[in-house]
């Protein structure tokens, strides 16, 4: 009988946001990676053999190595320092205001005042 056995890497992204970068001093944007290792039997992963954290610099490319206290303490702080969503169209039966210098078109079935 042949068994195949092996391990398989799982990376998955847990926050993103900006952070000062300890190596290059530039407020860049930082990404928080897990990467757990899992034994694999006839390619089925098993259970997980070791799980790391990883804290890496979009500009300068610095890779660290976190502990599972400090990834959640990281995650906590790349969470709160995400940018804040831009506002979206106006809902469905409201009009946006006019850009500046225009006049908004008048209600539907009316006609627009003459001048």
């Amino acid at each position: 009988m042949i068994l195949i056995w092996g391990w398989k890497p799982y990376l998955t992204l847990l926050a993103t946001g900006n952070l000062v970068c300890a190596r290059c001093h530039n407020p860049a944007a930082h990404r928080l990676h897990r990467l757990r290792k899992k034994f694999t039997l006839f390619w089925i992963p098993l259970f997980t053999t070791s799980t790391r954290y990883y804290l890496d610099c979009t500009f300068c490319g610095l890779q660290s190595t976190l502990t599972e206290q400090d990834a959640e303490r990281c995650t906590a702080q790349l969470n709160a320092s995400a940018a804040p969503q831009q506002p979206g169209p106006p809902p469905y039966g409201q009009q946006a205001p006019p850009p500046y210098g225009q006049q908004a078109p008048p209600p539907y079935g009316q006609t627009p005042p003459k001048h």
